[in-house]
């Protein structure tokens, strides 16, 4: 478990990095007890194996094993020791990664139609995006995917994205004016914090405890399971419930790997790959609660917006949703929004 308390700075990469070693050396042993498989294939995961994570994780690997009867071992390496989240997505359309279990963030520099996931406020629920991913848009988009060399079986999740900061608390959307805000490498979502008057500023996660701790950047955003696992309420004070973006955790396959296999293996996989991504979506619901707790004992404050403060947010993400239509494809917006029961232009 990772250290909570007020009691001396933890260091939370390098925590991670050893509670990794020490469950990775455990689940290495468990598949190569395994008798002679006759499929090896190698994952690469971004985050840290604990819970609710490892559920996707471990949980796919070991649940492949069982349903394949052994004949399917997967090296599992998380923590992003094959790359980030780009890095192994790249690798995976190269065939040197069988499997990634990383977010669903570089998949827009792949295919542009996934520039709709990172558009903000398109989603008001966490069952809105699954119906949306395990849907006709899902579809669309996992298709297009299939077309790059990449085949998505399922979806974990780290939920919505939320924020925090170390200025002041965020009620509106007019409070970001001027604030120093850490971004993802996704162009939707930088040009969404820039027009509402934060300055936006792409930082590699690895890096982005030490640079909150020393004021490079004032906030930052992510789901809070995500962000408290790592500390964070360490070095921000301030929270909001945002929920400005949801990401999703696709499990993506190499195709020619996946077509290399007989119809049994491929069957026992995707079932393999849907049952451990439920099970990881079930589970993040509890840490969140979890999160929000670790953060008011550490001093911060969580804002819940008013339903004012949320159509304002929703409202100013507008021009992003217009910017981006062409990116996307302004047929597959209107498909999207049609389902969702709104309208984009």
């Amino acid at each position: 478990m990772l250290d909570r308390t007020s009691g001396g700075r933890s260091r939370p990469m390098a925590i991670i990095v050893a509670l990794t070693l020490v469950l990775t050396a455990a689940f290495t042993s468990s598949v190569a007890a395994q008798d002679d498989p006759e499929y090896r294939l190698i994952a690469g995961a971004t985050g840290p194996l604990v819970e609710p994570w490892d559920a996707l994780y471990t949980g796919f690997v070991d649940k492949v094993a069982e349903l394949t009867d052994g004949r399917v071992a997967i090296e599992l390496h998380p923590n992003g020791a094959l790359g980030g989240e780009r890095e192994l997505l790249e690798q995976v359309q190269q065939g040197t990664v069988d499997i990634s279990l990383a977010s669903d963030s570089p998949y827009a520099i792949f295919e542009p139609r996934w520039s709709i996931m990172s558009l903000p406020y398109i989603f008001t629920s966490k069952e809105e995006v699954f119906e949306f991913l395990e849907g006709d848009g899902g579809q669309t988009l996992g298709d297009a995917m299939v077309e790059k060399g990449v085949r998505i079986l399922a979806y974990g999740e780290n939920g919505f994205r939320q924020m925090s900061n170390s200025k002041l608390p965020i009620e509106s959307v007019d409070d970001l004016q001027g604030i120093k805000m850490r971004v993802i490498e996704s162009p939707p979502l930088r040009d969404w914090f820039e027009s509402i008057g934060a300055v936006p500023t792409v930082i590699p996660f690895p890096e982005l405890y030490p640079a909150l701790q020393q004021g490079v950047v004032e906030g930052q955003d992510n789901g809070m399971a995500t962000a408290t696992l790592l500390n964070f309420q360490e070095v921000q004070e301030y929270w909001s419930d945002t929920n400005h973006v949801f990401s999703s955790i696709p499990i993506a396959i190499n195709e020619k790997k996946w077509q290399s296999f007989p119809e049994d293996i491929q069957a026992a996989i995707l079932q393999a790959a849907q049952v451990q991504a439920q099970a990881e979506r079930d589970s993040l619901t509890g840490v969140v609660e979890a999160s929000v707790a670790d953060i008011g004992a550490m001093g911060g404050t969580v804002t819940t917006l008013s339903d004012e403060a949320r159509a304002g947010f929703v409202e100013s993400a507008r021009p992003i949703w217009q910017k981006y239509a062409d990116k996307v494809g302004e047929d597959f917006m209107d498909q999207t929004f049609e389902a969702l029961g709104r309208e984009w232009r």
